[in-house]
Formats: structure tokens, sequence, C-alpha cells
């Protein structure tokens, strides 16, 4: 079977399967098991592929960014089977000793694209879910695809109680490729930057690429963050290092097959 055939089957049988309500079955199993594990949700765009598209926004839908209509379909798949928690939340809970309900997602963006403010924004804030943003500081208000100051400064005033906000270094450089002195420059930098847009105290790290290391950890422990995302595609459950937060990516692919990542089955 070519590896293209053998897709497209893959891709059949798990149609099948979450149609016979079998993601929910894992869901359920992976709660019981597992505590109610947390699912981290990462995403960057929110592209409208019925407006003009630049090459850029051509080339990231390409990728597999979310599209408008994906993004519409999965947040309302998602309240109708989950509950959505602030990163925030989870952070108070996870330095308390405490644990989530189950079901909990938490949706987060990283870089700060301006389709956040422009296409996830309005409807997040209009059906109350809470969410979470990482702005690479240095990004901000580089170009139309950015973010402006206007608009962080919009969001966080009108967003305020929903919208957890969270630095994500200044230049989106590997801190892991970085001395020493540079790296915690990039994450002082951002932190207050990031404060002083949003007028409140910011406690969580995003590490670009994902990347990061015990030296790094230290250094936003050093800074008083209470937390910081990486990637792992994974649940967070048991024993979870609030440092090393996983993240599942919520990007373009069949909800059939969104279904099962946020479900537990990766």
């Amino acid at each position: 079977m070519s590896t293209g055939a053998g897709a497209r089957v893959k891709a059949a049988l798990c149609e099948l399967l979450f149609r016979c309500g079998a993601a929910a079955l894992v869901r359920a199993l992976n709660n019981r098991r597992r505590g109610n594990p947390v699912c981290i949700l990462s995403a960057h765009r929110v592209a409208d592929p019925a407006e003009p598209l630049s090459e850029r926004d051509a080339a990231d839908l390409a990728r597999g960014c979310l599209s408008l209509p994906e993004f519409a379909q999965r947040i309302g798949w998602l309240r109708r089977r989950f509950h959505f928690a602030s990163l925030e939340a989870y952070g108070r809970a996870l330095a308390g000793g405490g644990t989530m309900g189950p079901n909990t997602v938490i949706l987060t963006f990283d870089d700060g694209f301006r389709d956040v403010y422009r296409r996830a924004y309005p409807r997040l804030l209009a059906d109350g879910i809470p969410f979470a943003v990482f702005l690479t500081t240095g990004w901000v208000g580089r170009d139309p695809l950015m973010l402006s100051e206007g608009d962080v400064r919009e969001m966080a005033r009108n967003g305020r109680g929903l919208i957890t906000w969270g630095a994500h270094g200044v230049t989106h450089t590997a801190l892991t490729a970085l001395a020493p002195a540079e790296a915690e420059e990039e994450i002082v930098r951002s932190k207050r930057q990031v404060e002083e847009w949003t007028g409140a105290p910011v406690g969580f790290f995003s590490y670009p690429d994902g990347r990061y290391d015990e030296r790094i950890r230290a250094m936003l422990v050093k800074h008083e963050f209470s937390a910081a995302c990486a990637t792992g595609r994974a649940l967070n459950w048991g024993a979870v290092d609030r440092f090393a937060l996983k993240r599942i990516p919520c990007e373009s692919e069949r909800l059939s097959r969104f279904a099962f990542r946020v479900a537990g089955r990766v």
C-alpha cells in the first residue's frame, strides 16, 4: 500500500471511530485514569481564505495554520464538550497543589499575529471564553501581520478577566542558543514591555521554539514567573512541572483527528 493510500485509510478509520464516539470514550478513560488531565492548545494564526491573501497568508495556510471556518468549528465543538479555563486559573491551581475539573481545555496563541485581534478575539470575547496571548514584543507593530501596540492595549482593556497575557521573548530567538546575559535580557525586556502595554503583572512565559533548559527555567523563577509553556504534544497530568507545561497544536486538520488529540490520543 502506498504512503498516500495508507494515510487515506487511517483518516477514514479515524473518522469512523470519531463518529462512533470513540474520542469521547478515550477522553472519559483518561479523566478516570489520569485524574482529569488538562489540555492546553497552542495556536498562532486564524487566517481567512475568503479575503485577499498575501504570499505569507497563503504560505501559512499551506503549512497548516487555522482558517477562520476551522477556528469557528473548533470553538463551537469544544464549547459543547469541554470547559474552557484560563491559564491564570490553572497556574493558581498548580501553585496551590490543586486540580482542575474534568474536560478542561485552555486556549493559547503565540507570537502576536493580528489575526488574533481581528478574528479570534471578537468571537472569544462575545462567548466569554478565556484565552492566553504570548507576545513576541519586538514583533508588535512591525508590520500589518502583527498586533499593534494599540491592538494590545484595546484587547487588554476590553478583555480584562478573560485574557491572560504572557511574554514570548523580544526577537523569538531560542533562548538556549543565546549567551546567559542575552537570554535573560530577552526574558526581562519582554516581560516588562507586556506589563506596560497591558497594565497587568505578567507571570507566564512561552519558550520560543519550545526550547528551554534548567538555566532558562532558573531565570524565569528568578524574575517571578509562575509558569511557562513548552510544546510536548501531550496532556498535563500527574506531577506537572509548572515550567514545562505541555501543549497540543491547534492547527488545520480534520475535526475527527483533532478530537482524538484533545482526548489524549495525540
